[in-house]
């Protein structure tokens, strides 16, 4: 099995930026909570509504260029490790889209797509009432990951 590479695209806000006019870095973490959230809505998971949950263990972020207001990026991510409650997900970030140009004004693509964070987070699967460490689903694994072949796992026998 082979992990499957997951998306998510999103923009800067103004309300993201801090004092010196870039995104703040808190908001990184949520960035990567966003991502791990819409995809888990997508395959119809909504976290607070749902018989497994997930929980933040730990997170491990790099940055290597700041993100500015306008700018659309993209978050890639994709299954690492996968213990009997924990899995991990590995992110990595580029912008890929300047902000948008005045009107009549072409836009500049130098400089994009530009790397600019990585992350590692740890997760543990958790009961959606009584908040106990629990397996991650057959199913929801079976979204995380591909056969060798390129297509998706039927999750059984995962």
């Amino acid at each position: 099995m082979i992990p499957r590479r997951l998306v998510e695209t999103r923009s800067v806000l103004f309300s993201d930026l801090d004092a010196q006019g870039i995104v703040y870095n808190a908001h990184y973490l949520k960035y990567i909570d966003d991502a791990l959230d819409g995809w888990l809505r997508r395959i119809g998971v909504t976290l607070g509504q749902s018989p497994w949950e997930v929980v933040v263990k730990k997170m491990d972020i790099e940055w290597f260029s700041p993100l500015y207001v306008g700018e659309l990026f993209e978050i890639v991510f994709k299954l690492s490790k996968k213990g009997n409650t924990s899995f991990e997900l590995v992110f990595d970030a580029h912008a890929v889209c300047p902000p948008l140009p005045k009107r009549d004004e072409g836009v500049e693509l130098a400089g994009y797509p530009r790397r600019t964070f990585s992350a590692k987070a740890l997760y543990v699967g958790v009961d959606g009432e009584s908040r106990r460490p629990v397996p991650m689903p057959d199913w929801i694994y079976a979204e995380l990951v591909e056969d060798d072949l390129g297509t998706r796992s039927s999750g059984a026998g995962d």
